[in-house]
Order: C-alpha cells, then sequence, then structure tokens
C-alpha cells in the first residue's frame, strides 16, 4: 500500500515519550516530516495510514498499515474506533510487523494474517540515534506516569544512587541520554523497558500492584503486563520475572534485583523489523547511527 500523504496515526498531543517518538523514528527513516492524524480522528477509517509504536494495535482498520505495533491485552481486538469496548465487523490492514509474539498470535486468533516479524520500532534506536554513553548513576528508574508520585517509591528518591528518568519531558533525545548515562534501568514504564533493551543496558520490569478499586488497578494489571510479556517474549527475555512492588521499596533491595537482569541480556536481530519498515527512505541509508 503506497501512502504518498505520509499519514502517521497515532497521539501527537501526548506527553507520553512512548507516543512522540513514533514521529521522530518516522522522520529519520522516511526523510520527511509525519502528517500526524489523531488515533480516534474519524478520517481513519478511510484515509489510509501508518501504525507504529504503542499498544494501539487495536485501532487497525482496512485502511492500516501496521509496523510494531501491539495489543494491550490478550483479549484486544482490531477496528477499534473507542479506547475500551470491541467490534465485530471485519477488516483487512496490511502488517508488515508487529511488537511481538503474543500480539501476533492474537491477530492470528482473530483470524488474520501476520508475518514473523517482531519488534517495537523503539529497538531501532541504535542505529538513528547513537551519543557517547557515560555512566553517572548506577540506577534509573523509569515510571509509568500513573506511578510517578507513587509513595511506595519516596526512599528511592532520596538515594543519591538512584537516578529517576522522567518518560513525559518535552526533550526526547534527553531522555535517551539519561537512560544511558545508568549502569542498570528498573521501569513500570513499558518503553522505558523497551529503550534499555535497545541500547543492551540490563533492565527489570516492575509492576506497582494496586490494591482492587484503587485508581488505574484495574487498568493497570489487566492492560500493562500484556504489553511487557509481548516485548520481553520479542526480544528473548521472558523467563526473567517481574518485580512486584506490594510496599515500599528499599534502595539496597532494588539495586540487589537489578544486578539479576544482568544474566537474562536482551536479544534481538533489527535488520528484520528495519527490512519491514514500510517508509523508510530506500534511496539513502536513513538508519545509521549518528551522534
Amino acid at each position: 500500500m503506497s501512502i504518498p500523504s505520509c499519514a502517521l496515526r497515532g497521539l501527537p498531543n501526548s506527553r507520553n515519550w512512548g507516543d512522540r517518538i513514533a514521529g521522530w523514528i518516522f522522520e529519520r527513516l522516511n526523510g520527511t516530516s509525519a502528517q500526524w492524524m489523531e488515533v480516534l480522528d474519524p478520517q481513519a477509517q478511510t484515509k489510509a495510514h501508518y501504525l507504529t509504536v504503542g499498544s494501539i494495535l487495536r485501532f487497525a482498520n482496512s485502511a492500516s498499515v501496521v509496523w510494531g505495533s501491539g495489543f494491550i491485552s490478550a483479549d484486544d481486538t482490531v477496528g477499534a474506533t473507542q479506547w475500551k469496548g470491541s467490534i465485530s465487523h471485519p477488516v483487512s490492514p496490511q502488517i508488515t510487523a508487529v511488537r511481538g509474539p503474543r500480539s501476533r498470535d492474537r491477530l492470528r486468533a482473530l483470524g488474520l494474517e501476520c508475518p514473523e516479524v517482531y519488534g517495537d520500532p523503539v529497538l531501532l534506536m541504535p542505529r538513528l540515534y547513537a551519543p557517547e554513553r557515560q555512566v553517572q548513576h548506577a540506577l534509573g528508574v523509569i515510571c509509568h506516569y500513573a506511578d510517578a508520585d507513587d509513595p511506595r517509591l519516596h526512599r528511592l528518591r532520596a538515594d543519591d544512587r538512584v537516578h529517576f528518568i522522567n518518560i513525559m519531558q518535552f526533550d526526547l533525545l534527553k531522555t535517551v541520554r539519561e537512560v544511558l548515562s545508568c549502569e542498570r534501568i528498573v521501569a513500570t514504564s513499558l518503553h522505558g523497558l523497551v529503550l534499555a533493551d535497545a541500547y543492551g543496558i540490563p533492565a527489570r520490569w516492575m509492576k506497582m500492584v494496586y490494591q482492587p478499586g484503587a485508581p488505574y488497578a484495574w487498568e493497570r494489571e489487566h492492560w500493562a503486563t500484556f504489553k511487557f510479556q509481548d516485548h520481553l517474549a520479542a526480544v528473548g527475555r521472558e523467563t526473567l520475572a517481574v518485580l512486584e512492588a506490594h510496599s515500599d521499596v528499599h534502595p539496597d533491595d532494588l539495586l540487589q534485583a537489578a544486578l539479576e537482569a544482568d544474566a537474562v541480556p536482551a536479544s534481538f536481530d533489527d535488520q528484520p523489523l528495519l527490512d519491514a519498515c514500510p517508509f523508510q527512505h530506500r534511496g539513502e541509508d536513513r538508519a545509521r547511527a549518528s551522534a
């Protein structure tokens, strides 16, 4: 499918790093600025577009070309026009790659074909941006926005060995540099984990466990788990157990737990994902590292 208008469907007005980096990756690989289309824009039902970074595969329809998106839960659907709920009419998106094998399994269960090409497009970041790494912190912690002010993390914030990285900050590449400044990473944010895995930094997934009825409790349990497992399966790290935070997180305990990530490094060949990119400018090598 040819998309001369370069429509990129997503969340351009989000403050979340994972939502905004899609446009930056598009521009580096394609050589032109993306023409954004909001994920819930009614025009998306008929106007051809790309779906890339994020748990937005449920919005794929017959006008979509999917590259690296994933589902948000094991019972998710396609052809959705809202964040919650499902639809029953058939759609036939063009799919070149998905975030991980769990998303592919779900697509096949829905009767859709999907190649065995995996990876969140963020895994290509080292090809596109490769600043010199200068380690300054023993541990970086990257929180999902819902966890950022969780009181169970207050003890960590007071420890000078721990550096908190704001996944909502405006400067996309500053986030990358801060990740590279850490010896290891612990993340409750999916793209905090993906970014660390992309650059080969040992990282652990941590889940803040909420009591039933608490804000975000259902969403974090129902939605968050699947997307992490999907990514970890794509990079050969599905055997590394999640860290569950039920109470205050002690810095010494977290630093020790982070060491366990060394035994299960990310293993990922990014060439098939790059080759599957439907909008890469083939005339010159845009997928190269730069300082």
